[in-house]
Protein backbone atom coordinates (compact mmCIF):
# COMPACT_ATOMS: atom_id res chain seq x y z
CA UNK A 1 0.00 0.00 0.00
CA UNK A 2 1.48 3.48 -0.70
CA UNK A 3 -1.22 5.55 1.14
CA UNK A 4 -3.03 4.78 4.93
CA UNK A 5 -6.31 6.22 5.50
CA UNK A 6 -6.51 7.98 9.16
CA UNK A 7 -10.11 6.72 9.76
CA UNK A 8 -10.46 10.04 12.38
CA UNK A 9 -9.91 12.83 9.57
CA UNK A 10 -10.51 10.57 6.02
CA UNK A 11 -7.39 11.98 4.62
CA UNK A 12 -4.76 9.91 2.95
CA UNK A 13 -1.21 9.37 4.03
CA UNK A 14 2.14 8.43 1.93
CA UNK A 15 3.54 5.74 3.35
CA UNK A 16 6.62 5.82 1.85
CA UNK A 17 9.39 5.93 4.43
CA UNK A 18 6.89 5.67 7.47
CA UNK A 19 8.48 4.37 10.17
CA UNK A 20 6.30 3.24 13.94
CA UNK A 21 7.28 2.79 17.11
CA UNK A 22 5.45 0.77 19.98
CA UNK A 23 5.97 0.51 23.70
CA UNK A 24 5.70 -2.17 26.20
CA UNK A 25 6.68 -2.81 29.50
CA UNK A 26 6.94 -6.59 28.82
CA UNK A 27 7.22 -8.27 25.79
CA UNK A 28 5.79 -11.60 27.12
CA UNK A 29 2.13 -10.93 25.87
CA UNK A 30 3.57 -9.91 22.46
CA UNK A 31 3.09 -12.86 19.69
CA UNK A 32 6.15 -14.09 18.19
CA UNK A 33 5.54 -13.00 15.24
CA UNK A 34 5.09 -9.19 16.09
CA UNK A 35 8.36 -9.49 18.06
CA UNK A 36 9.97 -11.16 14.34
CA UNK A 37 9.39 -8.30 12.57
CA UNK A 38 10.16 -5.53 15.20
CA UNK A 39 13.84 -4.20 16.29
CA UNK A 40 13.85 -4.91 20.20
CA UNK A 41 15.48 -2.15 22.11
CA UNK A 42 15.45 -2.50 25.92
CA UNK A 43 15.86 0.89 27.99
CA UNK A 44 16.75 0.03 31.80
CA UNK A 45 14.70 1.59 33.71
Amino acid sequence: STTWTDRYVGVPFPTAGMSFVATANSLDSIPAPVLDRCEVLQVPA
